[in-house]
């Protein structure tokens, strides 16, 4: 991950999330329709307001210290795909990690913040008008050796925490429904939909909008052509084909026939260079045909085209732009996580290897809808009181149907300064005053926390889970992402989505038993100490059930492909 931010090209960065987002943004002569995956207004937001906000809150106090140039000690910009210009800042190839680390830091020193670790918010509660958000039901693990969400539990409790300071749903998205993904600890909380699934269960109607645009990133490792099924596929920066780095495929001869005025020549012999040629980017009037650096939904489809239709392995070569080989970049430097785990993981050099690549789950561009204060509004497009929205979770319009290469943090930055300053001014106004009685937040602002009895929704079950609970809900999980790895994935088939939809909504229903029973067998043991990762597996396998069946339901409804969604219509 890295941060995209330049202040003299914000206006082409407009430009080029425009261009990225499949067609789907609306034009400046018309209004930007809430609930609409492509916003223009949502965009200039990003563009205007990125680059002072990052500087005020990572740049100039040095929370997080960027790379600087070998010249005047200023920022280091790279160039990543579907970009028209360098204006990526980044720590390395571990930007998202450094980031996470200054500002975890900062929350650990800041008395205004009340961090509650290993709890996951289940429900969300309203007021007796379904229009105001007034709490949420969680339920707060205890964890072995002080291990994080994901390790092994020695306890859990429910309760629920009510607040008139208002809710933020910042869970990021769902890229771990799939199988191959790039998102990281499919084995824990990372990246299941939760907010999503939060606002599905809602007792009110909550807008959702764009939840069939997902983004495959084109180059994660094929883990399998490694003989690796267990770590997921480990994402290969976009800032490596910035560099120069090309994507080939085996060819009969021993290597690409090239001319001297060739625009995508190839190095490597036995290989060719095939994205240029593909009829995703040749066919598309929107973008300027990089090859390798055209957006990231087209690179996706011409790599899934190439290992499917061509039925040949796809590969991500580096080495002739290392220093070793003549080369401008020191890949081990440059980019010493990848260069590490290539070598450790799977034996691959950086310098001197093909690697095997696969476009894996990576982004969610849609998800629930926003205005550009991060708002939550109802399906019937009336504000949602005390609800907002933030990051990944969001739908704001920026994405449109594919989002542009390091704009993801950005936009969290973005949204979260926005939502945070409205929050804090309502405060100041009084429109927000507390009335609960408990943990103070340090703002005056007081909410109630309590444990909570289960309600009689949860304790009661017609059937109960065969084979028990852990092993029904990990049943639930491995199927969901089994199916829409081969269903709903880079590409969608219109006539198999109906039987996808009645498959999903049987496994939605047996993780919400799953769900049922463990929340009764956790009653039924309050207190105690005991294993409780059947608890654990029963929420992750209620969440991926609810949110996958949204996204195939998005994708069977909507027959326009553009950007994240690419529908044949057999």
């Amino acid at each position: 991950m890295a941060f995209c931010f330049h202040l003299s090209t914000n206006i082409p960065l407009a430009e080029d999330c425009i261009a990225a987002g499949g067609g789907l943004h609306s034009s400046e002569n018309s209004s930007d329709i809430l609930g609409d995956v492509g916003r223009v207004s949502a965009v200039m937001k990003l563009a205007t307001e990125g680059e002072p906000v990052v500087s005020r809150l990572l740049v100039d106090n040095e929370i997080v210290n960027f790379d600087k140039d070998g010249d005047g000690g200023g920022l280091a910009y790279c160039l990543e795909g579907g970009h028209s210009a360098p204006r990526i800042i980044h720590v390395g190839d571990e930007t998202g990690a450094h980031i996470t680390r200054g500002i975890t830091s900062q929350c650990d020193s800041c008395d205004l913040i009340d961090v509650r670790e290993n709890t996951v918010v289940t429900d969300l509660i309203f007021d007796e008008t379904g229009k105001k958000v007034t709490g949420v039901e969680w339920v707060k693990f205890k964890t072995k050796d002080d291990d994080s969400l994901g390790g092994s539990f020695s306890g859990a409790e429910r309760g629920r925490t009510i607040t008139t300071a208002g809710v933020v749903l910042a869970s990021g998205g769902y890229g771990n429904i799939y199988s191959e993904s790039t998102n990281p600890s499919p084995g824990t909380f990372n990246a299941l939909g939760n907010s999503l699934a939060l606002t599905v269960r809602a007792e009110a109607p909550i807008m959702r909008s764009g939840v069939e645009y997902v983004q495959f990133h084109p180059t994660a490792v094929d883990s399998k052509a490694l003989g690796d099924t267990e770590g997921g596929n480990f994402l290969l920066s976009e800032a490596l084909r910035g560099m120069g780095a090309i994507v080939v495929t085996e060819c009969n001869n021993e290597g690409q026939d090239e001319d001297e005025n060739d625009a995508f020549p190839c190095p490597v012999k036995g290989y060719r260079r095939f994205v240029h040629e593909s009829e995703e980017i040749i066919n598309n009037p929107n973008v300027v045909n990089r090859g390798e650096l055209s957006p990231r939904d087209l690179v996706a489809r011409a790599i899934h085209r190439q290992r499917t239709v061509a039925n040949k392995p796809v590969y991500l070569y580096c080495g002739h732009i290392d220093v070793s080989n003549g080369g401008p970049v020191d890949l081990a430097s440059r980019f010493p996580s990848v260069t590490k785990t290539l070598w450790e993981r799977y034996g691959a050099d950086i310098t001197k290897d093909v690697v095997p690549i696969a476009p894996s789950a990576h982004y969610t561009c849609g998800g629930v809808v926003t205005d550009d204060l991060g708002q939550c509004y109802s399906s019937e497009s009336t504000l949602i009181d005390n609800l907002y929205c933030v990051g990944e979770a969001a739908c704001t319009g920026l994405h449109g149907g594919n989002r542009l290469a390091s704009t993801s943090l950005l936009e969290g930055v973005v949204w979260g300064n926005t939502v945070g300053n409205m929050v804090r001014e309502r405060m100041a106004n009084g429109q927000l005053t507390g009335t609960g009685t408990g943990t103070g937040t340090g703002t005056g602002e007081e909410v109630e926390q309590q444990t909570v009895p289960l309600s009689s929704s949860a304790t009661t079950t017609r059937k109960t889970c065969s084979g028990g609970v852990e092993a029904e809900a990990g049943s639930v999980l491995s199927e969901v992402r089994s199916i829409m790895s081969s269903d709903v994935s880079v590409v969608r088939r219109r006539s198999s989505l109906p039987s996808v939809i009645l498959k999903l909504t049987s496994l939605k229903d047996r993780g919400e038993r799953c769900w049922r029973e463990a929340a009764r067998k956790l009653e039924e043991n309050e207190g105690e100490e005991g294993d409780v990762n059947y608890l654990s597996r029963a929420i992750m396998a209620r969440d991926v059930s609810t949110v996958a069946l949204e996204v195939a339901i998005a994708a069977d409804k909507n027959d326009k492909s553009a950007g994240g969604h690419n529908k044949i219509l057999d």
